[in-house]
């Protein structure tokens, strides 16, 4: 786990300064001129959307129906976009880059192995009122690359694609011994079988300056047909962009 976070810091770190680069280097966009005959600057250009911060609800989709997905399943992405102009002063632009993404999946079943078929299934846990946390954790590094449009009012429009590589699947369990005993146990499972180690998603926003709403939803399933639940996640909520 330390391993994974060290080259998440590394690559944003690495991200980070490629928006620096483009704001030192893309001067049109900054500093256009205003055509009476102060010529007097505009005001900057401040929210270009080249660092996002997207904060969600995740919803799972294809749950069995005998398994009790929770209510809040919080889960947050990290995005350093380069905002590539059509033109000095056309509202549309692209954006690419990368980031970092966290989904969570809160229920009352714990992920095993069935040895007789080989699958990934849901074991329901019985004792319920006491369980602590019981939490399925993803983590991945995305390539998004967007389609966005802003008007001079500050109101925008993103529609995007992103193409991921999850680096981490585990769950997360607190609760009565699921043995049977009189006794609480804390552990965390790295290993779960049959996933898919890669996930593509659509996503979309729209907002004003600074603040929009968010929505995505994964196309791929997270476990292989036929060797796991074939769930994925569908996310709502806001995003804020600095800068």
């Amino acid at each position: 786990m330390k391993k994974t976070g060290l080259i998440i810091t590394i690559i944003l770190l690495g991200l980070g300064q490629l928006v620096v680069a483009q704001n030192v280097l893309d001067k049109n966009n900054y500093e256009n001129k205003d055509k009476d005959a102060k010529n007097k600057n505009r005001s900057v250009e401040v929210f270009r959307d080249r660092l996002l911060i997207d904060v969600y609800q995740s919803f799972w989709l294809g749950m069995p129906s005998n398994v009790s997905s929770m209510k809040f399943n919080p889960g947050i992405n990290t995005s350093i976009l380069w905002d590539i102009k059509r033109g000095p002063k056309s509202p549309f632009s692209f954006g690419i880059g990368g980031g970092v993404m966290y989904h969570t999946q809160n229920s009352d079943a714990i992920l095993g192995y069935d040895n007789p078929t080989g699958n990934t299934v849901y074991k329901i846990i019985t004792y319920t009122d006491s369980i602590n946390t019981c939490r399925l954790n993803m983590v991945s590094l995305y390539l998004p690359l967007e389609f966005r449009y802003r008007h001079s009012s500050g109101f925008k429009v993103s529609v995007g694609a992103r193409l991921g590589y999850i680096l981490n699947l585990n769950q997360r369990y607190d609760g009565q011994d699921l043995t049977g005993r009189d006794q609480n146990v804390n552990f965390t499972n790295y290993q779960i079988f049959n996933k898919i180690n890669y996930h593509f998603d659509f996503y979309a926003r729209i907002g004003w300056k600074g603040l929009d709403l968010f929505y995505s939803y994964q196309l791929t399933k997270l476990f292989v047909d036929g060797k796991g639940p074939q769930i994925a996640p569908m996310s709502i909520g806001i995003t804020i962009s600095p800068f």
